[in-house]
């Protein structure tokens, strides 16, 4: 596929954004080109001066930005066309490399338009150069096998191996650079726009069977957070016997605490917030209250504000710019605490979640009531939590014989 234009029509003179302006009875340079601003005065009344100084300033930003001033140009002759309805009939091959040739670019070459607009912010333009510091030298086309490659040597690097996780952030911010590029090439050319791969990560296939704590892992797990951890071992002993999601405790205040003369009585309020920022909505469930919960709760003297408190305030559950994020107590002390208890290695905190409901599943509680105690709304979510052991799937199967 080759992309074809016209040359039999006089050019035009070009549109700039850097305009004339008389203040004082002096001509003022008033605008900007190819994001660079230009606010400065021409020192003179006369137009036909003012009109040479300004094509020159025009001329020097070009010259510094070639790369985006040849898609600028290409750019208005296209809006040009389109305003007398004409189309490129002269065909033209470009070079490899060559900024309208987008059927034959690298990535590379898409890197350095990207980075070079000033439309990318500083963010995303060091962000796309942490992902592809290591291969820029190699010139990867844009082919999926290359792409793959690409992956691979995420996956191998020397220094720090990425995971799957990380390596589905570093190929967002590539998509992002390759579909900035698929815009001005849609403009160009529809039938023969660059193509942007779809290249799927594949996640390792972890057994959902081993997501959960058996009762003597659990109990060694809060054995070495009482022991090394005190302060810190209402909260894992809360969230193992009660199977409330970490930021609803985080959330949790003592108004939402029912404490009666009964353990059966009592319970806890709990609140989960649905959807995005300007739609929320706020879910309400009542937990029923373990023994250990009960004797838990009974022991802590300071019961104002938040139930869960965090150097006598409450943990975060945003970030600064109000995105939701995991409170501190998932990540510290709990991974110290996973490796002297010798857990797993992908035992998370949500696991002590599908901990609780794998012993209501191993007590023979229905699977609806499991859901209305985890706050689920489909019972196809909670058959992923409550997990059945080997020896629970051996009991019911010799329970034939």
């Amino acid at each position: 596929m080759i992309f074809t234009q016209t040359t039999d029509t006089p050019q035009k003179e070009t549109p700039h954004m850097i305009n004339l302006r008389k203040r004082g009875g002096k001509l003022y340079l008033w605008g900007e080109h190819l994001g660079v601003k230009v606010q400065r005065t021409t020192k003179t009344d006369c137009p036909v001066t003012a009109e040479k100084i300004r094509q020159e300033e025009v001329h020097r930003i070009e010259q510094a930005n070639p790369t985006l001033a040849e898609a600028y140009h290409i750019q208005q002759e296209i809006k040009e066309r389109k305003k007398k309805h004409e189309s490129f009939s002269e065909p033209v091959v470009f070079e490899v490399g060559d900024w309208r040739n987008f059927q034959n670019w690298k990535i590379r070459d898409a890197v350095k338009v990207y980075t070079d607009s000033p439309n990318t912010s500083d963010n995303s333009r060091n962000a796309l150069q942490d992902c592809i510091s290591g291969v820029m030298d190699n010139s990867l086309p844009r082919k999926v096998s290359d792409m793959e490659s690409l992956i691979t040597y995420w996956q191998t690097k020397n220094d720090k191996p990425l995971s799957n996780n990380s390596i589905r952030v570093y190929l967002g911010r590539v998509r992002s650079c390759l579909n900035y590029v698929e815009k001005w090439s849609r403009e160009y050319k529809p039938e023969a726009h660059y193509r942007v791969p779809m290249v799927d990560v594949p996640l390792k296939e972890q057994s959902r069977e081993d997501v959960y704590l058996s009762p003597d892992e659990a109990e060694r797990f809060l054995g070495v957070v009482e022991e090394r951890w005190p302060a810190k071992h209402p909260i894992y002993v809360l969230l193992a016997y009660t199977g409330v999601r970490p930021v609803e405790l985080a959330r949790l205040r003592w108004d939402d605490v029912y404490l009666r003369n009964r353990v059966e009585d009592s319970l806890i309020v709990v609140k989960h917030k649905k959807g995005k920022k300007g739609g929320e909505v706020w879910r309400k469930r009542n937990v029923p209250m373990h023994p250990k919960v009960y004797t838990l709760l009974n022991s802590l003297t300071d019961r104002q504000g938040a139930v869960v408190k965090r150097y006598g305030g409450h943990y975060s559950t945003s970030t600064p710019k109000g995105r939701a994020k995991s409170p501190a107590f998932c990540f510290y002390p709990f991974n110290k605490a996973r490796k002297l208890a010798q857990l797993p290695d992908h035992i998370t905190c949500y696991a002590l979640r599908h901990t609780f409901a794998s012993w209501l599943r191993k007590k023979n509680v229905p699977l609806d009531a499991i859901a209305v105690i985890l706050g689920h709304r489909d019972i196809q979510t909670t058959m992923r939590y409550a997990h059945l052991s080997n020896d629970d799937k051996a009991a019911y199967v010799q329970s034939l014989v």
